[in-house]
């Protein structure tokens, strides 16, 4: 019988499961007992090391005891002939194929890439804003209100200071090479966000079916995972609640500078990639700010709302998820 989950219909290891030829079983390793976990976890079973945990991160996609465990108690759940085994046959995985292809089916247009094209053009137009500021501000055209509203958001989300300024911690005055490097990855991002109908994926994440959405540093395509979602569902809720517009519009952004940057700097989580809600944010340096995705999400939505939305959109909080 056919598989139809989008995600794992196409995968020749649990297509290979389904007909017991053979089946999936403890010491199995790499992204087939990722997509099986996944299927698991959206279904309501816990894998708890399911994703990316350490440092370095290391992708825990092994058949160990817990996914043989999540797998016993989907067999026990759905009253399964093969009760208590642990091991991803026929059975459970015909199972979980059904239930979750009925989840996605019911959800259409609710979550993921369908979703997030949607959200595409807001986050462009907030991207437009920035850019036509920083084209302004470079031109030294900006009217007195405007100028202090860049001003601002440069200083709260680049660290970068008006120029002869003195320096002020981890702020700086700015060149015009730190405005025309913000301008050409805002370009950029929103080319990637121009070209949605195949730049943005579906796709269970590296991290983790709990997160909403990753992108590979310079791979100028976003993956979107069933956690970026506009509704709250059973029987697992996976990032504490709907995701509102304007969160979705900063994630957008956010894993769009990624998908541009070739510089792999963006992806260094010790000393460049601090969410906009960690305290370290507000002291990151200059130089690395301007590699921080969360910088361009933030200083969008700062410009389009005429000022620093409190709390930031994205998604560190739950009051932030909300908007």
């Amino acid at each position: 019988m056919a598989l139809s989950w989008v995600v794992w219909r196409d995968n020749e290891r649990i297509r290979r499961a389904e007909n017991n030829s053979p089946s999936m079983k403890p010491g199995e390793t790499g992204l087939p007992v990722h997509l099986l976990q996944a299927a698991l976890i959206l279904n309501g079973f816990d894998v708890p090391h399911h994703g990316v945990s350490g440092r370095p991160p290391v992708q825990n996609n092994n058949y160990l005891s817990e996914t043989q465990a999540a797998v016993r108690e989907c067999e026990s759940r759905f009253g399964l002939p093969t009760r208590d085994v642990g091991i991803a046959g026929q059975q459970v995985i015909r199972r979980l194929d059904q239930e979750t292809n009925a989840f996605y089916t019911a959800h259409d247009g609710h979550f993921g890439a369908a979703l997030a094209r949607g959200d595409a053009g807001r986050a462009v137009g907030k991207i437009a804003s920035a850019l036509l500021a920083l084209n302004f501000l470079k031109a030294n055209i900006l009217p007195a209100p405007t100028a202090t509203l860049v001003d601002d958001a440069l200083r709260a989300h680049f660290r970068l200071l008006p120029p002869g300024s003195a320096v002020d911690g981890p702020r700086r005055p700015r060149t015009v090479a730190d405005i025309d490097r913000i301008i050409n990855t805002f370009t950029q991002i929103a080319g990637v966000l121009n070209l949605s109908a195949t730049t943005f994926l579906d796709g269970i994440p590296f991290n983790g079916a709990k997160t909403a959405a990753e992108s590979n540093t310079g791979s100028r395509t976003i993956l979107f995972g069933p956690a970026f979602r506009d509704f709250t569902a059973t029987p697992v809720d996976l990032t504490g609640g709907r995701i509102g517009p304007e969160s979705r519009v900063a994630v957008i952004i956010h894993e769009g500078m990624h998908s541009v940057d070739d510089s792999n700097t963006s992806g260094d989580n010790d000393t460049t990639h601090f969410s906009e809600f960690e305290p370290r944010y507000n002291t990151q340096p200059a130089d690395r700010s301007l590699f921080n995705p969360s910088s361009y999400a933030s200083f969008a939505a700062h410009i389009a709302n005429n000022g620093d939305p409190t709390p930031r959109f994205g998604l560190g909080s739950a009051a932030a998820r909300a908007r």
